[in-house]
């Protein structure tokens, strides 16, 4: 388990008030922990919001060009109310812009340069590298692809600092988008302490089969479907007995639910949602949490939610091995990284962890006792050193 430093810098004041600005959407678990983990803080925070995603659990899987049409219009509708109340806002000197607020950032920075404020966006979620790069909706070629790089460009240079989820994916997006190196940092994702909470852990015995759990979004960077070829090479080779949980619904999924029709593996429990708050059950109840499979430039970035969640409630982990995972992970007992899109490492990795938890209890019960919870705490103490850092350079 590799010790991961986040500063404890002071609060940027103790009395000025922080604007957090845009179409936001806050139903998700990266603008709720930045909103609770600078409360948290003792940032002073008011958010300018309206809400356009209410009940959209997944943007890019909006389907219909009249869907599409109603919320774009919606979109535009409200910017005028977005700007009337970010007009009457209280005095300030720092906006923080949530993703997505790329295309909010283009319409509201005359405003806010008006108001001699200076602005932090944060760019978690590429609309240029999710579309192109990772989901491979369109090419980079395409009109779609040249129109939203350049929408975006525009966007982080003219924000004063960008932000993303770690080191790594903060190096990267700086380079594809041109960012002077001391105008891009990293603020982690986190997670909710107060929904996914330790829990005890009893390594599995052998005696029942062997519980495996996976949730997400069903997008390219989790490699689902490298995900479900090596649960069938598993359930082919007679190994030991797993009961895999696959939860979600996504770009993949329809795939992914062909596919598993197809191969009619016995040992695959399929449920297509659950709500977010009964997650840590589903955790609880697992032996080994997946993480993510893919090998797209994103996957080797990122820190997926579920791997906070995972090491919150603390239970042995099943990954791809990367850049981004190894800035918070090392391999041990109860941590099993794998090569990125090889459904035959997935395997193995998974033979190799369930043989330490028959094999080696007590250190799986250590390993798991000592893994990092960061929490909101650390998410605004990571942020305030940001909005410090880049407030004293001016």
């Amino acid at each position: 388990m590799k010790d991961r430093e986040y500063s404890n810098s002071p609060k940027v004041s103790d009395s000025e008030t922080i604007i957090f600005l845009g179409s936001y959407d806050r139903g998700k678990p990266r603008v709720q922990l930045l909103l609770e983990g600078a409360s948290k803080f003792g940032l002073v925070i008011q958010e300018v919001h309206v809400d356009i995603w209410h009940k959209v659990k997944d943007k890019s899987q909006i389907q219909g060009t009249l869907t599409l049409f109603l919320y774009v219009l919606k979109w535009v509708i409200y910017r005028p109310l977005l700007l009337y109340r970010y007009c009457r806002a209280p005095a300030h000197h720092l906006v923080v812009m949530p993703y997505p607020g790329v295309f909010d950032l283009l319409v509201l920075y005359p405003a806010i340069r008006c108001r001699g404020a200076k602005i932090f966006l944060d760019a978690f979620i590429s609309p240029y590298d999710t579309v192109v790069n990772d989901r491979r909706l369109t090419k980079s070629n395409s009109l779609l692809a040249k129109v939203l790089y350049s929408f975006e460009w525009v966007a982080v240079h003219i924000a004063d600092v960008v932000f993303l989820d770690t080191e790594c994916h903060s190096n990267y997006f700086r380079l594809l988008f041109r960012l002077p190196k001391e105008r891009s940092h990293y603020v982690p994702v986190g997670v909710e302490t107060s929904v996914f909470q330790r829990e005890l852990y009893d390594p599995w015995d052998g005696e029942s089969p062997l519980r495996v759990l996976f949730y997400g979004q069903f997008v390219p960077l989790q490699g689902t479907l490298t995900l479900l070829e090596a649960i069938s090479s598993w359930e082919r080779s007679s190994k030991s007995s797993v009961q895999w949980t696959i939860i979600g619904e996504g770009q993949d999924s329809a795939e992914f639910d062909r596919k598993l029709a197809r191969l009619d593996l016995k040992s695959v429990r399929r449920v297509c949602w659950v709500p977010y708050c009964e997650l840590p059950n589903w955790i609880q109840k697992s032996d080994i949490c997946c993480g993510i499979f893919g090998s797209s430039q994103k996957a080797l970035n990122v820190i997926p939610n579920k791997i906070y969640q995972a090491l919150a409630v603390g239970r042995p982990i099943l990954t791809t091995d990367t850049p981004g995972i190894r800035s918070l992970l090392e391999p041990g007992p109860a941590i099993e990284l794998v090569r990125p899109n090889d459904p035959s490492a997935i395997v193995t990795g998974l033979f190799n962890l369930s043989n330490r938890l028959l094999e080696r209890p007590e250190d799986i019960k250590a390993s798991v006792a000592q893994m990092p919870i960061i929490g909101p705490q650390v998410v605004g103490a990571q942020l305030a050193s940001v909005l410090r850092e880049s407030s004293d350079s001016n």
